[in-house]
């Protein structure tokens, strides 16, 4: 019970602190085959999800995903600054774009919204599922990936710029990562 509570602390500081969007959840205690667990309800999210999104909804949404990248570069800058507990499965597979039922504007959920979390230590930055040095290699190459998505006469005229915004935060952290960081050639992956 205390690494579900855990992990539903990391979903809320990403909501609350943050600004990503997560939809309303409800937990139910139940059992299934004689084991007891939680289980988590959310809201449904009309929409598309990132992995598969056409490139039209990309365009549409260049702004909200720009913001929600940098958003994430800042909760992980943070995370590798100050240690604790975190978010470890960001991917565009767990991020839709779109909205709730009572909504009528579109923006990035997070919808994979299960309590997991890895904690991480500055004083021991190999340990866990996976560095932050992986985090930010990965959310890179999620933002690129998206930005290569793009219809080609947008790619033209907006190519390097998409995810303006979020490209500085992770430039700015990536520049503050001393050479002495045993993951360093990995936060290097990251910046290329």
């Amino acid at each position: 019970l205390e690494k579900f509570r855990r992990g539903m602390r990391v979903l809320e500081e990403l909501r609350d602190q943050y600004g990503i969007a997560i939809p309303r959840l409800r937990h139910v205690a139940g059992s299934e085959n004689g084991e007891k667990g939680v289980y988590t309800v959310v809201d449904r999210i009309y929409g598309e999800n990132l992995k598969e999104a056409p490139a039209e909804l990309l365009e549409q949404g260049h702004r909200a995903l720009d913001q929600m990248f940098e958003r994430f570069a800042r909760y992980y800058s943070d995370v590798y600054r100050n240690g604790g507990d975190y978010w470890y499965e960001f991917g565009l597979k767990q991020i839709m774009y779109g909205h709730r039922k009572e909504e009528t504007a579109d923006r990035p959920y997070l919808v994979d919204v299960d309590p997991l979390y890895q904690t991480y230590d500055p004083q021991n930055p190999r340990q866990g599922y996976g560095s932050m040095a992986r985090m930010f290699r990965r959310l890179a190459r999620e933002m690129v990936e998206l930005e290569g998505r793009l219809p080609a006469s947008s790619r033209g005229e907006l190519a390097g710029q998409r995810f303006e915004n979020a490209r500085k935060v992770l430039a700015q952290f990536l520049a503050s990562v001393p050479e002495d960081d045993p993951n360093f050639r990995t936060f290097q992956d990251a910046e290329e």
